[in-house]
């Protein structure tokens, strides 16, 4: 993941809640992160993806699993 990609758990919740008006909790953020693979964890603390992130708001996981096996063949 790019720096540029990486948002602090508090910043893809603003993102969350000024793109698509819905209200997230950290709790929530980083269960996303754990289960859906939208974030990374580095030394000790959460970073979203962005694009990731949208991904799985608009429906669309299968782009994530797509870039997962893509990186898993690197």
């Amino acid at each position: 993941m790019k720096n540029a990609d990486r948002l602090k758990p508090s910043e893809a919740r603003e993102l969350v809640k000024e793109e698509y008006n819905i209200s997230v909790s950290k709790e929530t953020m980083h269960l996303w992160c754990k289960k859906h693979h939208i974030g990374i964890k580095i030394v000790g603390r959460w970073y979203v993806n962005k694009k990731r992130l949208k991904w799985l708001l608009e429906g669309m996981e299968w782009k994530i699993t797509k870039e997962q096996e893509k990186e898993n063949l690197k």
